[in-house]
């Protein structure tokens, strides 16, 4: 039990630590926001670590289970898509019901998930980032019309994005490599790995710097924030992954999906809610309340929660 609850403890310790950084950095002034850092993540950081990801693991002998990684990350995200909503149903105005739907679908899944996954699932880091497809997809089209003051048709160029340019670029290079049998010349592995490793320290500073903005006694004085932070942190992975875990165990899937998907609904809220709601002339205070609640506590809940992946 010690030899995984404690190395989990000690990864989730960094990543606040550099939360904390990014936190005291903001409050002290010594930066006035976290625009450059949000840019460099958005077009250099995170691009990177999905290149590098699916460029280096995407092959041809691992498109049969990827596929299958990637049905259950779709069935996932219908789930918690329609019951988010109706937990967000109850709020007439349209900005607060939108963040709070958004922030219970869209989890830190890249800047907190990713790094979990990538240091403690290593060989699951490929399935990982094809499990959260649905969810990019999401992101980066219908997502952003929900923070906008009137509604807006569905693009289809929202999927023109770095990061989705960067996984189907890193899938091409991945498979066309595996069947050439050749290997990617070392200067352009090289300058991928170093941006890479730029991501987890970047995007924990940028998290620290944006929960900042919050006002803490809004934060614990705020008894739906809590309501909602043991919705997000216990009772998705407990209730959702729970049922997963029985169909797992009827139908006989890869146990790798019950681990994904467990790791994908114990994660924090995600922050954009915030940034896309303020942007857009909205209020994000709610988003900005559960979202710093929600890294509190994930400090005790995610060790625990890879302590219980280790005995599936």
């Amino acid at each position: 039990m010690r030899e995984v609850f404690l190395p989990t403890l000690e990864q989730v310790s960094v990543l606040v630590i550099f939360i904390i950084i990014g936190y005291a950095l903001k409050i002290t002034g010594k930066v006035k926001d976290g625009k450059v850092l949000s840019s460099l993540l958005l077009w250099v950081f995170l691009p990177a670590v999905v290149f590098k990801v699916f460029s280096e693991n995407f092959t041809v002998s691992k498109l049969g289970e990827a596929k299958d990684y990637l049905i259950a990350g779709c069935l996932v995200f219908g789930v918690v898509f329609g019951i988010s909503y109706l937990i967000s149903f109850r709020y007439s105005e349209r900005m607060k019901r939108n963040v709070l739907w958004y922030s219970f679908v869209v989890t830190n899944m890249s800047y907190v998930g990713f790094v979990l996954v990538d240091r403690l699932l290593n060989e699951y880091v490929l399935y990982y980032m094809v499990f959260i497809i649905p969810f990019q997809i999401f992101i980066y089209t219908a997502a952003i019309s929900m923070f906008k003051p009137e509604k807006e048709k569905f693009s289809i160029k929202g999927l023109i994005s770095p990061v989705n340019v960067a996984m189907i670029s890193g899938m091409a290079v991945g498979l066309i490599f595996d069947v050439a049998g050749i290997k990617m010349p070392s200067v352009i592995t090289t300058i991928v790995s170093s941006a890479s490793g730029c991501m987890s320290p970047a995007a924990m500073l940028l998290t620290g710097i944006t929960l900042a903005n919050v006002p803490i006694k809004t934060v614990f004085c705020s008894l739906e924030a809590y309501a909602f932070t043991f919705l997000r942190l216990i009772v998705f992975p407990a209730v959702i992954g729970g049922i997963t875990y029985l169909l797992y165990l009827w139908l006989g899937f890869s146990a790798g999906i019950v681990k994904i998907t467990l790791v994908y609904l114990a994660l924090p809220f995600g922050l954009n809610s915030v940034v896309f709601a303020e942007a857009y002339g909205g209020d994000g205070s709610l988003g900005a309340q559960i979202g710093f609640l929600s890294h509190l506590f994930c400090i005790v809940t995610l060790p625990l929660l890879f302590l219980l992946i280790s005995l599936i």
